[in-house]
Parts: C-alpha cells; structure tokens; sequence
C-alpha cells in the first residue's frame, strides 16, 4: 500500500513515529516461539524456474532485519536438504543376489524370521551374496549389468549337514554384523562361474583377476546370512538350509549397507539364469 494512503490523515510531522511503531518494525521479546512462526512461499521464486522454492519467514511483531535472516537461513537450509536428497541417489549401494526358489525359500524364511522375532533382528530376502558392492551406477545401469548374467546356467547350492552355520572372524578378533550367521555352501563351479560372471560385468575386472576368488572377508566364501548382527549363541541353534538350485540372480539396492539400514534394502532387477526352453 502506498505510504501516502496508509498514513492518511496523520500529520507530516508523525508519520515518522508511525513507521517505528508499525507492526513491522516493533520490538519483540526473544526467544522466537516455533508457534509463533508461519511459512508462505514467495511467488518471485516461480519466475526464477529454481528446482527448489525459497520461503519467506514472517514472525508476528518480528522486525525486517530478523525477517531477512531468518528467510535466508530457511532458504539455505532447504536447497542443502535437496542437495543431500540428490547425492543419496547418486549414491545408492547395489548388491547382486542369488535367490532362494521355492519352497525352499519358505524354510528359510520361517528360520530367519523366528530367530529374528526371538532377538529382535532385521531380516532381508534370502540370498546368496555374489557381490556384496557392485559398483557405483544408478538403477538403469545395473538393471543392463544384469543381463549379462541371464541364461548363464541354474546354480546348485548345496550344504553340508552339519556345521554349514557359522560366523565369519576378522583378523581383529570381531564379527561384523552382516556375516555373524551365515550357512556356507559348497564351492561348486557353477557358483564359481556366476561370482566371475558378476565380477566382469559390474565391476570390468579382466580375465586374468577373476580367476583369483574374491568373496567378501572375513569368511571369503559364498555364504547364505540367516541373521544379522545377532548374539553369539543364536549359531548353534540354527539348522542348515535345505539344498536348492538357484535360477535367478537379482540387484538390490542395499542403501544405506548398514545394520539400521536392512529393512529398507529392496530389489532393484532380476533375470533368469536358466535359458528358455531348458529345464532345471
């Protein structure tokens, strides 16, 4: 509103003192209230095409200097909260998977979800880890990586009948959490085969370097995780997952590759590894 019409009819002489005692410009108590506080977009952000909008910050009674700070210090701290949200997409964490077919699988649900109602553990989908980091890439990328695994051949995974439960031992004496109750298969070379496969395909390891195994240390073998991050004395009480043939090879996206972080991985891609028309 024009100063002429907002003060009309005061003096010349007080429109000075109007201005001071104006809502805008008096004093204020401190501490600001979070209630006290309210959030309207500012509509010159649409004509500047920004990907994130700036917000104005309007206290009741705040004065134009605190407004100003306090609307730029929002503004900051929404661009570096869509700043973070990008890099975490760009920087997601992908695994590749042997499946459990069915009704294997359900066995080993069933034994994973009971230890991990029992103690209090999160569970994933059963798997048999070909490569714990395939690499950096987005989805699309490792969706394509796949494929080079499709028709490669059915895997068996076979175990022994006792003592195929145990827990991977670093060269310090601990247990890291995501090998604390694995079942370990026997090395078949099938199995063999679709480790190197993956290796080539996500990671461009040569010829030459896939020869050598690369399994995840400490336990460096292929190996089924019944529990993560649980108690020393669940492994005895764990059976040994039946055999099974493994058809399918998947991508998770295990973000964030942590504890905390298991129940959200989830599955990214999947392929048969069994050609058409053949028969397992």
């Amino acid at each position: 509103m024009p100063a002429k019409r907002r003060f009309a009819g005061i003096p010349r002489r007080d429109i000075g003192w109007a201005i001071k005692k104006s809502a805008l410009y008096q004093e204020v108590p401190k501490p600001q209230h979070l209630h006290e506080v309210s959030v309207v977009r500012f509509a010159a952000a649409c004509r500047r095409c920004a990907d994130w909008l700036p917000v104005r910050i309007a206290l009741r009674g705040a004065n134009a200097a605190n407004e100003r700070t306090l609307a730029f210090d929002v503004m900051k701290r929404t661009r570096q909260r869509w700043l973070t949200v990008a890099r975490m997409d760009s920087k997601q964490h992908f695994s590749v998977w042997l499946l459990v077919p069915e009704p294997q699988r359900a066995t080993v649900v069933a034994a994973m979800k009971a230890a991990a109602d029992t103690h209090g553990l999160a569970t994933s989908e059963p798997h048999i880890t070909l490569l714990g980091d395939a690499g950096a890439g987005t989805e699309a990328e490792m969706t394509a990586k796949l494929a080079a695994l499709a028709g490669i051949g059915a895997v068996p995974c076979i175990f022994a009948k006792s003592g195929a439960v145990t827990a991977g031992i670093g060269a310090d004496g601990t247990v890291p959490w995501n090998q604390s109750a694995v079942a370990v298969p026997a090395p078949t070379p099938e199995l063999s085969r679709a480790h190197r496969t993956a290796r080539q395909a996500f990671r461009g390891e040569s010829v030459e370097a896939v020869t050598l195994e690369g399994w995840a240390p400490p336990i460096r073998q292929p190996h089924l995780s019944l529990a993560y991050g649980n108690p020393p004395e669940l492994v005895a009480t764990l059976d040994t997952p039946p055999d099974y043939v493994a058809d399918t090879a998947a991508v998770f996206s295990c973000t964030p590759p942590t504890l905390a972080g298991v129940p959200n991985w989830r599955e990214v891609a999947r392929t048969s590894l069994v050609a058409k028309g053949t028969s397992l």
